[in-house]
Order: structure tokens, then C-alpha cells, then sequence
């Protein structure tokens, strides 16, 4: 009887143990975006980074998945680098999947980023035609960010 019951108690620690350690490693899955990447490259480092958003949000399929995104500004309608000028183009968030911006493209700890200094932007201006004070939105995404819950 204890030789069953210490059987059990090993199966269940090593189960436990099992599902910890790939709840772990899943946390730690990182994509890089960067206006100078490039969809056809994995994204898993500032070397070889996502150019769109969208390719990130695409490729994390995880929770717990980190995106950090690189100065500049990114459009939803972009698709493999260019631009579709699609008005129902949003960026979609999914669950459990963190976004981040305010990189320079070269920090290796989340709390580097500076998102003063390096401002991430995601505009709905899919023209990209818009200037202060401007009042025709015609050519503007109608969400730029979705989310559901």
C-alpha cells in the first residue's frame, strides 16, 4: 500500500512539476518589432525583428507572450510591409498577451525601456496623411485597437 501511494505522490509531483515548468517557459516568449524589420524573419530578437505589428500579434499564440515594440509608428492595415488603406483594419489584441512600447531596439530587460525618449505610436492614419489640426479622418481606421475579454 505504500509503495502504491508513493507512486502516486511521485506521478503527481512530477506532473505538477511538468506543467510549471511549461508555464514558465511560455511567460518567457518575447517578440521584437521594429520599423526597420522584416516580416519574413522570426522575431524573436532585435536582430531579427517583425516590421508590423500585426505579424507579432499573429505569431503569439501563447499566454504570457511578451510583444516589445520599437520607436516609431506602426499602422493596423499593414500587412507583410505594405499598406492595405483597409478602414476595418484594427490591431487585435488577444488574451494574455502583453504589448509593449517605448524601445530603442536593443534592451534586454523590460524595465530598459524608456517610452518618453522612444515613443511607440499605433496610428489609425492609414493614409498617413493626417497633420495638426487636421479635420478630414476619411482615410482613418475606424478602431485602432480591439479587444475582447
Amino acid at each position: 500500500m505504500q509503495k502504491r501511494l508513493l507512486a502516486l505522490w511521485k506521478i503527481f509531483f512530477f506532473l505538477f512539476l511538468f506543467f510549471s515548468c511549461s508555464t514558465f517557459l511560455q511567460a518567457q516568449t518575447i517578440y521584437y518589432v521594429s520599423t526597420t524589420g522584416n516580416d519574413v524573419y522570426d522575431g524573436t530578437s532585435w536582430v531579427t525583428p517583425f516590421r508590423t505589428v500585426q505579424k507579432a500579434l499573429a505569431t503569439a499564440t501563447l499566454a504570457g507572450t511578451q510583444i516589445w515594440v520599437a520607436k516609431g509608428t506602426y499602422y493596423p492595415d499593414e500587412v507583410d510591409g505594405t499598406n492595405t488603406n483597409d478602414r476595418m483594419a484594427s490591431f487585435a489584441m488577444k488574451n494574455g498577451v502583453a504589448l509593449y512600447g517605448g524601445f530603442s531596439g536593443s534592451e534586454t530587460q523590460l524595465s530598459q525601456r524608456n517610452w518618453k525618449t522612444y515613443r511607440t505610436t499605433l496610428s489609425g492614419d492609414i493614409d498617413q496623411n493626417d497633420i495638426a489640426n487636421f479635420t478630414n479622418n476619411a482615410g482613418n481606421s475606424y478602431h485602432v485597437v480591439i479587444a475582447s475579454g
